[in-house]
């Protein structure tokens, strides 16, 4: 009781720090004509739980806008202190933008990401609908933007699956206490027509199915067969996305470069020339990327970087093909 106690009031006087700057970050936003959505958070923490201590968080706040719109949000942020890199905006690769705050004497420092797309360069959400559908509504003691219960449910089965972190289960029973708070306001069709047109019914599908086994969730069960994937993808995916392996497994499935690479590319795609594409996109990151990623150098040191990433992934795999073998 006294380790929940400790994390119960860590978790406080964290997500009081984030809220208190989300409050001010809005306010000040909105007064210049903008607007952003919160997503994860003290906001969500609030919607969901009413407790903003109830849900643990990151360190930084996360905020969706539309991408016409980043450039002027940076520079109103400017004015609070916030300090960004203008050509972050302008790279083709790039879903979001991360502002930083140093610490003064009066406020902590903080971190804030702008995103204007929930995936990186493998596939665009088309998150127009989530800001469409938005509404102010009343969190504590302040009014915020948040998106439908539909949306919010979308955006959470995406989250509770991902390339890096593999199944999440603070996200899949965030979804189970959506289902089970605001389950009414869920436009069930509407979930599934968005997952389809965006290419994510299979991930919602199975962060549907995993909330269901891991919390009893109530779904209809007309929504899981109507996004149930065909027999061969359902029964691949299953043999990583399951119980066993989300309680046991889960961090040595997130490090893995089959996870990582193919069968996280295989749960995001279509088809399998779908899938193929993403994998290429993986393995062989576009040489743009690569110099951003570590600062501006030559060309020609650029390019010995770019074989330098290749093969990190083959010199992993040898290493451990050769553990295994002295095992």
């Amino acid at each position: 009781m006294k380790g929940l106690r400790d994390a119960y009031l860590v978790c406080f006087g964290r997500n009081s720090l984030l809220e208190r700057e989300l409050k001010t970050i809005s306010l000040h936003v909105k007064n210049r004509g903008l607007s952003v959505i919160p997503l994860k958070g003290p906001s969500l923490a609030r919607f969901l739980y009413k407790d903003i201590a109830l849900r643990q968080g990151g360190e930084d706040i996360d905020l969706l806008v539309r991408y016409d719109d980043a450039l002027s949000l940076c520079n109103a942020l400017a004015g609070m202190g916030y300090v960004f890199k203008p050509d972050e905006l302008r790279l083709p690769y790039r879903r979001q933008v991360t502002l930083v705050r140093r610490p003064d004497q009066e406020r902590a420092g903080m971190y804030l990401d702008l995103h204007w797309d929930f995936r990186d360069r493998f596939m665009k959400t088309h998150v127009d609908q989530f800001l469409h559908h938005a509404k102010e509504v009343n969190i504590g003691d302040y009014r915020i933007l948040m998106p439908s219960s539909s949306d919010l449910l979308l955006y959470l089965a995406l989250t509770a699956i991902t390339d890096f972190d593999f199944v999440q289960v603070k996200y899949l029973y965030d979804m189970h206490t959506l289902i089970a708070t605001h389950g009414t306001d869920i436009d069930w069709e509407a979930v599934t027509v968005s997952a389809r047109r965006v290419g994510l019914s299979t991930v919602l599908y199975f962060s549907l199915y995993c909330a269901a086994d891991l919390f009893a969730t109530e779904i209809p069960r007309h929504v899981l067969q109507g996004l149930k994937p065909p027999f061969i993808k359902r029964n691949v995916l299953k043999a990583w996305i399951q119980r066993d392996v989300i309680l046991r497994k889960r961090e040595a499935v997130a490090v893995s470069i089959t996870w990582r690479t193919f069968i996280s590319s295989y749960l995001l795609s279509a088809t399998l020339f779908d899938c193929a594409k993403i994998i290429l996109k993986k393995i062989f990151v576009p040489l743009d990327e690569v110099t951003r990623s570590y600062g501006e150098m030559p060309y020609w040191r650029a390019c010995c970087m770019y074989a330098k990433r290749l093969m990190k992934p083959l010199a992993k795999a040898w290493k451990l093909n050769q553990e295994e073998s002295r095992g």
